[in-house]
C-alpha cells in the first residue's frame, strides 16, 4: 500500500452500523436526558474521562481499544487470533458447565459488562462482540426484550441494588445479523 493511501485510512473515523443503532438506541431511553451525554470517537476519549464520567464503550477491542483497559476486572476477554482467524472470548475463571473459550464457529459471541470506572466513582458499561452479530445480540438483550429485566431481578441484592457484572451472549449469525440470542453465562462483582 502507498504510504499517502495509509495515512488517508488512519485518519478516517469508522463506525459499523450495529454501533450506530446500539448508541441510537440508548439515547431513546428516558434517562438519557438532552444534553448530558457527548458522543465520541474512541480516539476523542482521554484516560481522564474514564476515571471521572460514566461512560459507554461499544465496538471490539480492536475497533475501541480502551475496552482494553478494563480487561483486568473482566471474566470473559475477546480474543483475536489474526493468523489463523478465531475470534473467541476467553473464560478466565471457568465455573461448573462453562467452557473455557467461546469460539466463533457456528455461533457469535457478544459480552455486556457493567462495571466501575477507573476511579470508583462512576461506572462504564461495555458491548462487545465477535462480530457485528454478537455485539447486535448485546444491543437486542438490552432493548429488545424483557431478557434484561429479568437477569437483573435474578442478580438484585437484597435491598434492590444491582451489582456490576458482565453477562456472555450467544447468537446465530443470519446474514450478519442477531438471531436466537441467550446468556450462555454471567458474572457478578
Amino acid at each position: 500500500m502507498r504510504p499517502e493511501v495509509a495515512l488517508s485510512i488512519a485518519d478516517r473515523r469508522y463506525t459499523s452500523f450495529v454501533d450506530l443503532e446500539f448508541f441510537d438506541r440508548l439515547t431513546h431511553v428516558p434517562e438519557a436526558l438532552s444534553r448530558s451525554y457527548a458522543i465520541r470517537y474512541a480516539r476523542d476519549i482521554s484516560i481522564n474521562d474514564l476515571k471521572s464520567s460514566n461512560v459507554v464503550l461499544s465496538g471490539s477491542q480492536d475497533a475501541n481499544p480502551w475496552i482494553e483497559v478494563f480487561e483486568p476486572q473482566m471474566n470473559f476477554v475477546l480474543q483475536n487470533d489474526l493468523l489463523h482467524n478465531v475470534r473467541a472470548f476467553a473464560n478466565r475463571k471457568q465455573q461448573a458447565g462453562e467452557s473455557s473459550l467461546y469460539r466463533c464457529d457456528q455461533f457469535e459471541y457478544g459480552v455486556l459488562a457493567f462495571l466501575p470506572n477507573l476511579s470508583n466513582t462512576g461506572n462504564v458499561l461495555i458491548a462487545e462482540g465477535t462480530s457485528v452479530a454478537g455485539t447486535e445480540a448485546i444491543s437486542d438483550f438490552l432493548f429488545a426484550n424483557s431478557t434484561l429485566d429479568t437477569f437483573l431481578r435474578k442478580i438484585a441484592k437484597p435491598n434492590g441494588t444491582i451489582p456490576h457484572f458482565e453477562v456472555l451472549m450467544e447468537s446465530g449469525n443470519l446474514n450478519g445479523s442477531a438471531s436466537r440470542s441467550q446468556v450462555v453465562a454471567y458474572r457478578t462483582y
